[in-house]
C-alpha cells in the first residue's frame, strides 16, 4: 500500500510539472496591405539605454533564434537587413479590490432574549490583491533597403502580456516570446490569449 502511495505521489508531482506554465494574451497589428516578405533579413535592435543590457541581450538572443526557426535571417547590420525589430519589456503591478461572497458557519442572534445559535450565514468580504502584468512589445519596420520610399515604415506591432502575482520576468519571457512569435507578422483583429505549458514544443528553440 505504501509503495502504491509513493508511485501515486510521483505520477501527481510528474503531471504537475507538465501542466504547468502560462496563460499569455497576445494582440498583432498589421499595416493594411502590407506584409513581411518570405525569408527576409531583420535585424533586431536591442535598446542601448536599457536598465538591464545583460538581459536585453540575452532577449535579443531568443528572438533572432526564433527568427530563424521561422525561415528569416537575423543580422547583425542594420543596413543589410530588409526589416529593422526594436522591443521592449517590463513588469507593471496592478491593485485589484473588490468583494467577495463568503458563506459559512457561524455563531448569530436568532431572537431577543440573547439566545444565540449556530448556524450558516451568507456575507461579503472585501479583498485586494496585486498582480503583476509581465509584458513585450515588438515592433516591425522596413529599412528601405528594397524600397527607399518605405524606409521607417511599422509594418506590424506585437503585444503579450502574462499576469502572475509574483513578478519574475526571467522566468516568463520565454512564453511571452513563443506567444508573440506564434502571430509575428500577423494581425489578430482582437486580443487572443494562448496557454503555454513548460513542455510546449513552440520553447523549444529558446529554451537555454
Amino acid at each position: 500500500m505504501k509503495k502504491l502511495c509513493f508511485v501515486a505521489a510521483l505520477l501527481f508531482v510528474f503531471v504537475s510539472g507538465c501542466i504547468q506554465g502560462h496563460i499569455v494574451r497576445v494582440n498583432g497589428f498589421l499595416e493594411a496591405g502590407a506584409s513581411i516578405r518570405d525569408k527576409a533579413a531583420v535585424y533586431v535592435a536591442a535598446d542601448p539605454n536599457s536598465h538591464n543590457p545583460i538581459f536585453t541581450k540575452e532577449i535579443k538572443g531568443k528572438i533572432e533564434r526564433l527568427l530563424s526557426d521561422r525561415g528569416y535571417s537575423a543580422l547583425d547590420e542594420e543596413n543589410m537587413a530588409d526589416y529593422r525589430l526594436a522591443f521592449a519589456f517590463g513588469v507593471t503591478p496592478r491593485q485589484v479590490s473588490g468583494f467577495q461572497h463568503y458563506y459559512g458557519p457561524g455563531w448569530f442572534t436568532y431572537d431577543g432574549h440573547g439566545r444565540h445559535y449556530y448556524g450558516w450565514f451568507g456575507t461579503y468580504v472585501p479583498y485586494s490583491e496585486t498582480y503583476h502584468d509581465q509584458w513585450l512589445t515588438m515592433r516591425l519596420s522596413d529599412t528601405g533597403r528594397q524600397e527607399a520610399a518605405l524606409k521607417g515604415t511599422v509594418i506590424w506591432v506585437g503585444e503579450a502580456v502574462s499576469s502572475e502575482y509574483r513578478a519574475d520576468l526571467r522566468q516568463t519571457i520565454n512564453y511571452l516570446l513563443a506567444a508573440i512569435f506564434e502571430y509575428f507578422g500577423e494581425d489578430t483583429k482582437r486580443q487572443t490569449a494562448l496557454r503555454i505549458r513548460q513542455n510546449d514544443p513552440r520553447l523549444t528553440p529558446i529554451i537555454d
